[in-house]
């Protein structure tokens, strides 16, 4: 019995210790500033979600219903922009998020154990789309998971195409 009320004692002592990365605010926006001169930045970037050392932070506006986020590695007080593997080449990992169009365009991204991102332009016409992809963080860049991707597509997508009412190919 000691042993399970010290392992739960530790598995909530390390789950909370992990949730609370500290981050010098003064710093982030900084950083943001200085690395995004070229967007319409927020005077004070909005962070939307931690996962061990990665922060996913939004930082500009990108439209009236769409906003820029980035996702951030925070050591020794510093940051850097995440990568992002795409075919053979990195991409910094930034990523425009909102909805409009009366709901039936959006793209979202979600940050935890594994990178998502959704996105999707339906209208029930021929070039209706949606995506989602599953990304590993392997302490370099984010990797695409083609299988964890499929599956999460299927459900993500009949999901969206459910909520809208919508008849279309890219629900499939």
């Amino acid at each position: 019995m000691r042993s399970f009320i010290f392992l739960t004692f530790l598995f909530l002592g390390c789950s909370y210790a992990q949730k609370e990365l500290k981050i010098d605010e003064n710093k982030l926006i900084e950083f943001i500033k200085k690395n995004f001169k070229n967007y319409q930045i927020f005077d004070k970037p909005i962070i939307k979600a931690k996962y061990k050392n990665l922060i996913l932070v939004e930082f500009a506006s990108a439209g009236a219903t769409t906003n820029y986020s980035v996702i951030l590695l925070y050591k020794n007080n510093n940051f850097q922009i995440t990568k992002i593997k795409k075919d053979s080449k990195y991409e910094n990992a930034i990523f425009v998020i909102g909805v409009g169009g009366a709901g039936r365009y959006g793209a979202d991204v979600k940050l935890g154990e594994k990178l998502k991102f959704y996105e999707y332009s339906i209208y029930g016409e021929d070039n209706d789309y949606c995506r989602a992809n599953v990304y590993n963080f392997n302490n370099k860049a984010f990797i695409l998971d083609e299988k964890e991707s499929k599956i999460e597509r299927e459900n993500y997508c009949k999901e969206v195409c459910k909520m809208l009412g919508i008849e279309s190919k890219a629900c499939d």
